[in-house]
């Protein structure tokens, strides 16, 4: 994966998502629209949810949930109290 020439770290979660099947990104009738990583609890790893229809938005889209799903699956470390995304760093999407 591109990612391990920027950190080995980030390379090889990513790689777990697409490996063990925590993406779900195939479009599906009746599947709602927009992108979301979802964490659970700590003990859980998250999910990333989307719909890719393989356009460059998609690309951007998977890498930015990426991102969110290697943080929470780096964050359960610190149990379920701290492991959370505080305001302070979450996004909004609808900046695109």
């Amino acid at each position: 994966m591109v990612l391990g020439a920027f950190d080995s770290r980030l390379s090889n979660v990513a790689t777990t998502f697409f490996d063990n099947r925590w993406i779900d990104a195939a479009v599906k009738p009746g599947k709602q629209s927009g992108a979301y990583s979802a964490p659970t609890v700590p003990d859980v790893h998250p999910y990333i949810m989307l719909n890719y229809a393989g356009t460059p938005r998609d690309v951007a889209t998977l890498a930015h949930e990426l991102g969110h799903g290697v943080h929470h699956y780096l964050a359960r470390r610190q149990g379920y109290f701290n492991a959370g995304t505080p305001l302070t760093i979450a996004d909004f999407n609808n900046l695109w």
